[in-house]
């Protein structure tokens, strides 16, 4: 069974990318995110915001929308630093 397609987004939602995309872009680049993947944190965090939006549009925020965002900002961006600094992963017969 397909699931449903996900209900489109309003245009005032649309008109506000570009602006969240830059804020999102300070928010990573003060949280120590090197320039050249801040972009990418920006990024992976409107997919997230979109997919919760057209997922469930009419399900109310618990917090502010500036809060949520820093929210999902700050766990894209650990979860980036734990992929980058993370301890190279070694086979357990070469570890000896």
């Amino acid at each position: 069974m397909k699931p449903p397609s996900p209900a489109p987004l309003p245009a005032d939602v649309r008109a506000l990318l570009p602006a969240l995309h830059t804020w999102i872009v300070g928010l990573a680049l003060r949280r120590g995110v090197r320039t050249q993947d801040a972009a990418d944190v920006a990024q992976e965090v409107l997919v997230r915001v979109l997919r919760r939006l057209t997922r469930d549009p009419e399900r109310p925020f618990v917090y502010s929308f500036r809060a949520w965002i820093i929210g999902i900002t700050a766990r894209v961006v650990s979860e980036l630093c734990a992929r980058e600094y993370a301890p190279p992963r070694v086979h357990p017969q070469l570890a000896a």
